[in-house]
């Protein structure tokens, strides 16, 4: 062979692909590139609804947790001396009222308080401010109280009324609050209130919720009061609340989901 054939031989070797070669390569590639996006894109989005369904259920636990607590604490803080005012204000399937002392703030008196006086000196003044309604107790009688004013430096809270009993050292003074749980516009909401007072904003505690019964109310014989709307005689009539809340989500491509959550709270103060 030649030098020229040699050539030949070598260049024709070297020949580029085709354009069918090339179209072909490009086909294949981008068939395992979508596959590969395509198993990607199942898993974000099967991540994404799973994120989002966890954490609408925990969403959902902790605030039954919370309400479960504090309506536990319905009464606390209320002496039973004072035998007209109530501890569960308003129960309804969908919204609950109730009066605690469930900021604890609790101190007692450091010196006898006269009747006729409207000045207590105390251990603490931590957590009463002018306006609030306080009950002081010995537990064999009670007062419901205004205050007017706070003096940090002495100690000392002043009453809008005198005081019509006497009331020794020792004595203990609670500071209740108002407490409402509602549900509605798919949201669990709270707010407090000075008894008597206006409700405070309220606070978003869940949300993602059916707007349904939540509470259901039963007797010292465990039977469900299902008479009265709002229940008549609250105190009285009720000693434990079942609570339900059901979160829904529709996660992108899937039909409605819904998860629904139960507990009891004993009411242990009334």
């Amino acid at each position: 062979m030649n030098l020229r054939e040699r050539l030949r031989t070598i260049i024709h070797n070297r020949r580029g692909y085709t354009l069918l070669e090339v179209l072909i390569t490009l086909s294949i590639f981008l068939i395992v590139l979508y596959s590969v996006y395509m198993v990607y894109d199942t898993q974000r989005s099967s991540y994404s609804r799973t994120e989002a369904r966890i954490d609408t259920q925990d969403n959902a636990r902790m605030a039954l947790s919370t309400l479960q607590r504090e309506i536990r604490m319905a009464g606390y803080g209320v002496p039973r001396a004072l035998t007209t005012l109530p501890r569960i204000v308003e129960a309804r399937p969908r919204l609950i009222i109730f009066r605690a002392d469930l900021r604890g703030v609790i101190t007692t008196l450091a010196a006898n308080a006269a009747s006729g006086s409207n000045t207590l000196t105390v251990n603490a003044t931590t957590g009463i401010a002018a306006g609030d309604v306080i009950y002081l107790s010995d537990d064999t009688k009670a007062l419901a109280l205004t205050v007017l004013s706070v003096n940090t430096s002495t100690s000392t809270v002043t009453t809008t009324a005198a005081l019509s009993k006497s009331f020794a050292s020792g004595s203990r003074l609670y500071v209740p609050r108002d407490v409402q749980f509602t549900i509605t516009s798919g949201q669990l909401r709270r707010q407090e209130r000075v008894p008597g007072g206006s409700w405070s904003t309220y606070t978003v505690f869940a949300g993602l919720l059916q707007d349904a019964d939540c509470f259901r109310y039963y007797n010292i014989d465990n039977t469900e009061i299902t008479s009265n709307n709002p229940v008549a005689n609250p105190d009285s009539a009720i000693r434990r609340i079942g609570i339900q809340l059901t979160a829904s989500l529709t996660p992108a491509g899937l039909d409605p989901q819904s998860y629904t959550l139960r507990c009891d709270a004993d009411l242990r103060n009334l």
